[in-house]
């Protein structure tokens, strides 16, 4: 009875695994596409154009002119641009007629000649192309003088061009009335935009005259003129011809001494290149 029960169950699985098979596939035959043969041309004759009848063209009538009103330019507009030129009018008359008075010529070097070379850890002056250069670390302060002036009522200008101006009490100018390293006055603009006039007078000193620098002026960039006049109870500060103020010596002991350059750095290194120096006796 078991045998033929394992043999009908054995007849069954061949039969499902029978079942089972995959059926084979036809084989796929590649069909290339027949293009049909090219239609002869067809040719149709095109009758022929007929010669158009000229058409008489009346004469362009000559327009009249038109004449076109101006685009009103708008009222507050038109103030607003009257006012500004006229403001930048008035500053250059101003700036120009700042300049001071001139006398006779005392004075004047373009750095070529005669200027030494200085070095040491903390900077340098040298001449170089263009000028006398200036080159220094930070937190020092170096000048240079004539050795031949010896004023105490002049007008001195030099012509400065900074090279690296950063911020940080980085200044550079003018010295003047210097008598030893104890005692001299000096004329800076500084890289942030302010100004001082400076009486040195060791163990103390004082600031004679400080302000910011005119809007039009740029002292981290491009050349500058800076200038002092002096007499025996003033001194004027002048920044590209402009005054920028004037300070009392009334308060001052009379002072008399030579002229030259002067430059401090903050907190970063600074060079500056000074093209001419200029001394011109007070009219």
């Amino acid at each position: 009875m078991n045998r033929k029960l394992v043999l009908s169950v054995l007849i069954a699985a061949v039969i499902l695994s029978a079942c089972s098979l995959t059926s084979p596939q036809p084989a796929m035959e590649e069909v290339v596409p027949t293009e049909p043969p090219p239609l002869p041309p067809t040719v149709t004759p095109l009758p022929p154009t007929p010669t158009p009848e000229p058409t008489p063209i009346p004469p362009t009538p000559t327009p009249e002119p038109t004449q076109i009103p101006p685009t009103p330019e708008p009222v507050e507009e038109a103030e607003a641009v009257e006012e500004e030129a006229a403001a930048e009018v008035v500053e250059e008359e101003a700036a120009e007629s700042s300049s001071p008075a001139l006398g006779r010529r005392l004075y004047a070097t373009d750095f070529y000649d005669g200027w030494p070379t200085i070095e040491g850890d903390e900077g340098s002056i040298k001449p170089a192309v263009g000028g006398y250069l200036m080159e220094m670390q930070k937190h020092w302060a170096l000048w240079s003088y004539t050795t031949t002036l010896d004023l105490d009522a002049f007008y001195a200008e030099i012509i400065v061009s900074p090279l690296s101006c950063p911020a940080g009490r980085t200044a550079y100018g003018i010295l003047f009335q210097y008598q030893d390293e104890e005692r001299f006055r000096y004329f800076i603009m500084s890289c942030e935009g302010e100004y001082f006039v400076v009486d040195r007078n060791l163990p103390g000193g004082s600031v004679l005259l400080s302000g910011t620098v005119p809007g039009n002026v740029d002292p981290t960039t491009g050349k500058h003129s800076l200038g002092v006049l002096v007499s025996s109870d003033s001194l004027q500060a002048f920044i590209n011809g402009q005054s920028v103020g004037t300070a009392s010596l009334e308060d001052y002991e009379p002072l008399s001494g030579d002229i030259g350059l002067f430059a401090e750095s903050g907190d970063q290194e600074f060079s500056v290149l000074y093209e001419r120096l200029e001394v011109y006796e007070a009219d």
